[in-house]
């Protein structure tokens, strides 16, 4: 095998398929020819597979797109020595031990009949003894088994201790992730009384639109929801999503025996305010749903600017069995006034939320998600901000409060704020002093 050819013939590949395949065919209003004729005399100092991925992610660098990179196989593969195992449990030194400061929740150690509890203090594990200092992860990195057996006390100096054995698990992704969303949705709960839905969307993926639409078949008759796609790296779901958060009811079924909120249609909705959260972290196609969010006008929008990468990608295979990534298609915004329906290019744009509000890393540190408690306070106000009257056939206004506190109508008598434009109490409605 000639290693030189085939690292020359990976970088060409990589240059040829940009040059054919990338989006725009100014690449970005950049020289592309004269780029290749900059970068390829490095070809000369390539050592290894991971050598001329580099220069070809340098060079792909410098037309500024997301959505690209190249990889591969390496030139000496390395197998895994160590399977790091977790119990499920954090611990901190206290008292010369190591005592427990959080068991996840739903996790390993999270069993009725294993009996741990925060607090407790852990003696040994695997057998082998413990105390304050010690590394524990070498020992959850060489046991040999599943089960992993852990003595603990409630005391630290081990009085009526007791051994438990543990069904480990090799990553706590999973876990972290499940109690997260579970306390998100606890926080709302009590903050709206029940009254609002929340929902994470993980991935643009299959598997999360699947647990999406169970959920808004399980918060179907909620007044309202919250709907966070931060961290959410992106994939190709949001027509599927938007199309469930634009249903509104038409109809009842009902037999005479049936509740009759039972024959709601379409059932899978949730009618009300909508809030969409986002961050930094939001990617791809978890721009392109909030934008769309945005422009059908379903809702408001909570947190801190997209992080700008939207192209529509695909991958290409090269000789050595890598892979160059590489966007083939723009993503831009609905606009009937511009040439083709074309709107605002979404790559580099990053979309802006309707209420600006950041975590900080204190905030991290503290565990206080002040972006959730925005939009937590958004969705109420939407909530407050109309009343539906049931005798005038569910007609829906905006009111406000004055200075005694006494309700008064802003919505005009004979018009509805459930209408095409505010039906989900949207952008398209715009405060300026006492005006709507």
């Amino acid at each position: 095998m000639d290693r030189t050819a085939e690292w020359k013939q990976i970088f060409d590949e990589c240059w040829r398929v940009m040059k054919y395949r990338f989006y725009d065919p100014a690449m970005h209003d950049h020289d592309w020819k004269a780029i290749r004729a900059r970068y390829e005399p490095l070809l000369a100092d390539v050592g290894s597979n991971e050598d001329v991925y580099d220069l070809a992610n340098a060079m792909i660098g410098e037309i500024n797109a997301s959505h690209v990179g190249v990889r591969g196989p390496e030139t000496h593969p390395m197998s895994r020595v160590y399977q790091t195992r977790y119990l499920g449990f954090e611990m901190e030194p206290a008292n010369g031990k190591y005592r427990v400061s959080h068991i996840y929740r739903d996790g390993p150690a999270d069993k009725e009949w294993i009996g741990l509890n925060e607090g407790d203090y852990i003696l040994a594990i695997d057998g082998q003894d413990l105390k304050a200092g010690d590394n524990y992860w070498k020992i959850l990195s060489t046991t040999v088994n599943d089960y992993v057996p852990v003595k603990y006390a409630k005391t630290p100096d081990g009085a009526n201790a007791k051994v438990v054995r543990i069904a480990s698990v090799t990553s706590l992704s999973d876990i972290k992730y499940e109690e997260w969303v579970a306390n998100n949705r606890d926080i709302v709960d009590k903050a709206t009384n029940g009254q609002i839905a929340y929902m994470h969307i993980r991935a643009m993926n299959q598997p999360s639109l699947t647990r999406f639409e169970n959920e808004v078949d399980q918060y179907w008759n909620k007044k309202g929801a919250i709907i966070d796609i931060r961290m959410n790296g992106g994939g190709n779901i949001d027509q599927q999503l938007l199309d469930i958060l634009e249903r509104r009811p038409y109809e009842y079924w009902n037999n005479r025996y049936g509740v009759a909120s039972w024959g709601r249609r379409p059932r899978q909705a949730i009618v009300g305010p909508k809030v969409m959260m986002i961050n930094w972290r939001s990617a791809s196609d978890a721009e392109v749903t909030p934008k769309g969010f945005r422009d059908l006008g379903l809702g408001r929008i909570v947190g801190n600017p997209t992080s700008a990468m939207v192209i529509a990608t695909g991958s290409y295979t090269l000789i050595n069995g890598g892979t160059i990534r590489t966007p083939g298609s723009l993503v831009v915004a609905y606009d009937p006034t511009k040439p083709h329906n074309f709107g605002v290019n979404l790559e580099n744009y990053g979309v802006p939320p309707d209420v600006w509000v950041k975590n900080s890393p204190e905030d991290e540190i503290k565990g206080v998600d002040r972006e959730l408690q925005a939009a937590i306070d958004e969705a109420m106000r939407m909530l407050r901000d109309t009343r539906p009257r049931a005798a005038e056939g569910g007609r829906c206004v905006v009111v406000r409060r004055d200075a005694a506190g006494a309700i008064e109508d802003v919505t005009p008598p004979g018009f509805s704020a459930h209408s095409q434009v505010h039906e989900y109490r949207g952008h398209a409605r715009r405060k300026a002093g006492g005006d709507l």
